[in-house]
């Protein structure tokens, strides 16, 4: 028994010492492997930090330095397109100049050189006859404040063949990417693009092309109000409250026209003395509708609805059907009347700086023709209305071609001024 203890614990010692010797191989190779890494982490940090230093520069300082060199060559572009059209309100400045009489030091509105009207002539005359300096100043290239362009090409030059150099070591492996990384030629241009900076520069050019912008919209926004003040001097106070008079009346007239509907639609039929039809009453509305959509202002609309507003009539269920829908066309033609009575209110403003009161309206002279066209008070050829065609309006059933009046030379005018503009605007 004593013999076979002795064995197990020989077997033991042995296996313990085999154990111990293992164990210290194992740290030896340890150590080994561990030197061995450390020897090889020195060059490996080093393409570490290089590499994510140079794409960082890539990334931020190339990056944004490419965006405003490019930003500040557009917005250079843009200054030069913006002053080579300086001059192109030239053209609605003289019509301009020549709608409020042709002498600038005295210009007028509806004759008159204190209204509303001719001191917005004297504003906007005033304000496009700096445009092309004020255009000039903000916009010229020569104006604008640019970098050294002679640095910024260089630099530019510089990161492109930074960014070229970068993304070839990218593409290397081992140690062909470690030689890449550590190489002169990207140290040497690192340095270089640590001195390029466009920050400064592009704000200022940034403010300055708002500048510019806000020079030529300026000129612009007030050469399209030229139109509007053209068209306000060219006719007159007298002429746009006998407008504004026949619109009131036609809209109180259809607004009795379309009671007169409604109460044809709800109506039981019954047999009484009728001066005229029901078809005659649809006829005469589709007819006034008509007219509206020619010519809110028209007194045609007054006289033809005062035919058929005060008549006793029976309708059939068919016609009953055909008002119903007329009914909602007269609210239209209602609506049309107040956006034109709003349109002429704005001219009556441009041109005695407010709008024309109900008591103005009221004593204001009728129109003198039957499309009540606002006239030159002074043409004497367009005064006369004969009573034929006062007759031939009343009998109307049909819309009829409407006679125009001869347009005086301020209106013709203001209609070549309207193409100045409109042809500038294509410039």
């Amino acid at each position: 028994m004593k013999g076979k203890k002795s064995k197990r614990k020989n077997k033991n010692k042995s296996k313990k010492n085999k154990k111990s010797k293992k164990a210290k191989k194992s740290k030896n190779a340890k150590k080994t492997k561990l030197s061995g890494r450390t020897c090889g982490r020195a060059v490996s940090d080093e393409c570490l930090d290089k590499a994510v230093t140079y794409m960082k520069i890539l990334k931020d300082k190339v990056g944004n330095f490419k965006r405003q060199f490019t930003r500040i060559s557009k917005q250079n572009k843009t200054g030069g397109k913006k002053s080579g059209k300086k001059d192109v309100f030239k053209g609605a400045l003289t019509r301009l100049i020549e709608s409020g009489g042709g002498n600038v030091s005295a210009l007028s509105c509806g004759g008159s050189t204190d209204n509303a009207g001719a001191k917005q002539l004297n504003n906007l005359t005033s304000t496009l006859k700096k445009c092309s300096d004020d255009i000039k100043k903000a916009c010229d290239p020569s104006n604008l404040p640019k970098p050294n362009l002679t640095e910024a090409n260089a630099c530019n030059k510089t990161m492109t063949t930074f960014t070229t150099k970068v993304d070839e070591c990218r593409k290397k492996t081992g140690t062909e990417a470690c030689t890449c990384w550590t190489s002169t030629d990207l140290a040497t241009m690192e340095k270089k693009i640590k001195t390029c900076a466009l920050s400064k520069k592009a704000n200022e050019m940034a403010d300055a092309i708002k500048k510019c912008r806000n020079a030529f919209g300026k000129c612009r926004k007030y050469e399209d109000a030229v139109g509007t003040v053209i068209h306000s001097c060219a006719v007159s106070k007298k002429a746009l409250l006998a407008k504004l008079k026949s619109l009131k009346k036609n809209k109180k007239k259809l607004e009795e026209l379309k009671d007169k509907l409604s109460a044809l639609s709800k109506k039981t039929m019954r047999a009484t003395r009728q001066t005229i039809t029901c078809a005659t009453v649809i006829t005469t509305s589709q007819t006034i509708i008509t007219f509206v959509k020619q010519n809110p202002a028209s007194t045609l609309i007054f006289t033809q609805a005062s035919t058929v507003t005060s008549v006793t009539v029976t309708c059939t269920s068919t016609e009953k059907t055909q008002i119903t829908t007329l009914i909602v066309q007269v609210s239209a033609s209602i609506l049309s009347i107040e956006r034109e009575t709003a349109a002429v209110q704005e001219n009556f403003k441009e041109l005695t700086g407010n709008e024309a009161t109900d008591a103005e309206i009221e004593t204001g002279e009728e129109c003198i023709n039957s499309d009540c066209s606002p006239i030159d008070e002074d043409d004497s050829s367009n005064t006369a209305t004969t009573a034929a065609d006062a007759t031939a309006s009343t009998a109307a059933t049909t819309p009829k071609p409407v006679a125009t009046t001869k347009a005086p030379a301020v209106r013709k005018r203001f209609r070549k001024s309207v193409e100045d503009i409109l042809k500038s605007k294509l410039v």
